[in-house]
């Protein structure tokens, strides 16, 4: 019991790194993202887009649950722009 614990336990924290890593090139690309996507919701996986749409449910529900079931994908709104301050 105690190894698929610690199984369960990395898978975890293997997710939550690529969520950081995806945020990470998020947050430095901001400002080139929001020049191509603003008032879109985009998905990011292994630090590139890999889909965008200005409806979330379209997106997530339609495509990506899809295409990338079981995989960590970054879902973030471009809004305003923030220079340097993400």
């Amino acid at each position: 019991m105690a190894i698929v614990y610690h199984h369960q336990q990395q898978e975890n924290i293997d997710k939550l790194e690529k969520f950081n890593k995806n945020f990470e090139w998020f947050r430095d690309h901001y400002n080139d993202l929001y020049t191509k996507y603003k008032g879109e919701y985009v998905a990011i996986n292994d630090s590139k887009v890999i889909d965008h749409d200005v409806d979330y449910e379209r997106l997530v529900i339609n495509r990506l649950k899809q295409r990338f079931a079981g995989d960590t994908i970054s879902v973030s709104f471009i809004g305003k722009i923030y220079k340097n301050q993400l």
